[in-house]
Formats: C-alpha cells, structure tokens, sequence
C-alpha cells in the first residue's frame, strides 16, 4: 500500500505474532576506521597534520615552561635560603650587640653606683669640714670678754677692789653680765699673790 512490507507495520500485527519484530535497519553499523579513509581530501590530511604538528609543538613549548618554571622556583628557593641564613647570622649578630650593650650598661650603672657612694663620702666629709669652719670661724670672729686687770686697794686707801674687763675679739660683746666675789685670805710671810 504505501510501499512497506507488510510485516514491518505496527497497525498489520495480528494478534497471533505480537511479539515478532519488525525486520529493520540498526541505526549505527560497526565500522572499521581505516588509517586514510578513502575520501579524505589531501588539503584535510594536511590540516590533520598541522594540527598534530601545532599540538605537539603547544606540549613541548607548555613542557618548557614548567621546566623554567621549577627552575625559577627552585632558584628562588636558594634565594630564600641565602636570604634566610643572612637574617639569622644578622639575629645572631643583634642578640650579641643587644648583651653587649647590657653588660655595658650594668658596668654603667655600677659605675655610676660608686661614684654615688664616693659622692656621698666627700659630701658627708665636706659637711663635717664646713661644720668645723663655721665653728672655728665663729670662735674667731665671736667677742672675748676678760679680765685684763684686777685692782686692788693700797693699804693706806679705802678704794675697793676692781677688775678691768675688756673686749679682746672681733665684734661686739653683748649682754654682758659679771659677777665678782673677794675674799679675804691670810697672807703668809707677807707674800703678796700676784695675778695674771
């Protein structure tokens, strides 16, 4: 009728043979793949081999890349490493200034410390040494008031005895006050006592 064989027609099935298949073409054939196939231009193979030339050309130029990649990386890492040793030598170098640099501020301080205690010993003997200048200079420059010269009465005189003070130091004798007391001694042999 329409140019199908009448077994292929789903709407021809009799109820006798409804599990026959219907004789049909698969859809995908094996096939073998030839190295050329036949009907492969020539201007086609040579774009093949272009390509295969490009791509393996991008292998080996990517290839060399990471070579020089790693071969920087691997440089940088002896930079690192060079770098790294510098900055512990420049540590240690740091740390042996540092306790230089203590030492010699405790030998500072200790120093400074003895000077401090020699300071206070001169300044305790300077105090003792002015103290004996202010006392020696107002020994020097105070009022001696004394006896210079005792009078006494003549036996034929009725005057009575005296004392001649006087002011022998450097400034004025203030608030003077005498007191003076006699006494009759018996003379001995007519010794008379003589007085300084």
């Amino acid at each position: 009728m329409d140019g199908k064989p009448p077994g292929n027609d789903p709407s021809r099935r009799t109820a006798e043979n409804p599990l026959t298949p219907s004789p049909h073409k698969p859809a995908i054939e094996k096939t073998e793949v030839a190295s050329q196939p036949a009907n492969v231009t020539t201007s086609q193979q040579d774009t093949t081999k272009e390509l295969k030339r490009e791509f393996k050309l991008f292998e080996i130029l990517s290839l060399a890349v990471n070579v020089v990649l790693a071969l920087v990386g691997v440089g940088a890492l002896c930079i690192y490493s060079g770098q790294l040793e510098v900055m512990r030598g420049t540590l240690a170098e740091v740390k042996r200034g540092g306790s230089v640099a203590t030492d010699q501020t405790w030998r500072a301080i200790r120093n400074l410390n003895w000077i401090a205690r020699t300071m206070d010993g001169t300044l305790t003997q300077a105090q003792r040494s002015l103290n004996a200048s202010i006392k020696m200079t107002r020994n020097e420059q105070r009022a001696w008031v004394g006896a210079i010269e005792i009078i006494t009465p003549t036996p034929t005189s009725t005057d009575h005895y005296g004392v001649w003070i006087t002011n022998t130091g450097k400034t004025p004798a203030k608030k003077v006050f005498a007191k003076i007391s006699t006494q009759y001694l018996p003379t001995r042999d007519g010794d008379r006592p003589t007085f300084r």
